[in-house]
């Protein structure tokens, strides 16, 4: 399977989130005022832990449910995004239980590795770098194409099923995986329930 390198990439909007719902592909660029769609920054969502122990969690994005044709309103108004940026290799299972609230319901392995070997790099920021996102374009897609974009691919896509891809982004401002591994296109891979507000989510690359 080939899949695009950000490496390659002409168009600096293609290094930022984009996601897939409904057939339908959709890329985001940065916005110069704020809009409901955003990348890194603070979240005021209660995060409440699992019975797998500690966590180590980044807020990776806010997604407005109109950006990405979310219908109903059960869970609120847009869909957060976190992942364990310190935890290497790091699979990650949580459900929404509020319009502001989540459960972690899986995480492993559970912690980062330690003070003596720093994942993803030493210093990582507590918070990632806020950047307002809009929607650069809509795109009627087969799921074959769109599992092209996707490192490790996408199978059993469920018809509610939201997927949304973050790739590093050269010009964000911070470094997501180290100089190194930045290079190795690793991707954030989201997948959402929209009917039972869950979400799974994962690392991959080439």
């Amino acid at each position: 399977m080939t899949k695009k390198s950000l490496n390659m990439n002409t168009d600096i909007h293609l290094a930022y989130p984009f996601a897939y719902h409904r057939g339908k592909r959709i890329s985001f660029v940065q916005s110069q005022r704020s809009e409901s769609s955003y990348f890194g920054g603070p979240s005021d969502d209660v995060i409440e832990p699992c019975q797998d122990g500690p966590y180590h969690i980044h807020h990776i994005a806010t997604i407005s449910n109109r950006d990405v044709g979310v219908q109903g309103y059960q869970f609120g108004f847009s869909i957060p995004f976190f992942y364990p940026m310190r935890v290497d290799g790091c699979e990650l299972s949580y459900r929404r239980t509020a319009t502001k609230a989540i459960q972690i319901t899986s995480v492993a392995p559970p912690e980062p590795p330690g003070v003596e070997w720093p994942f993803p790099y030493e210093g990582y920021p507590p918070l990632l770098p806020y950047i307002s996102l809009r929607v650069h374009e809509v795109e009627d897609m087969a799921l074959e194409v769109f599992s092209e974009e996707v490192m490790q691919g996408i199978e059993d896509l469920k018809e509610d099923e939201l997927i949304l891809v973050v790739p590093p982004n050269p010009i964000m401002g911070v470094s997501l995986w180290g100089p190194w591994l930045d290079t190795e296109d690793i991707q954030i891979i989201f997948r959402y329930r929209s009917s039972s507000g869950t979400m799974r989510v994962y690392s991959a690359c080439t």
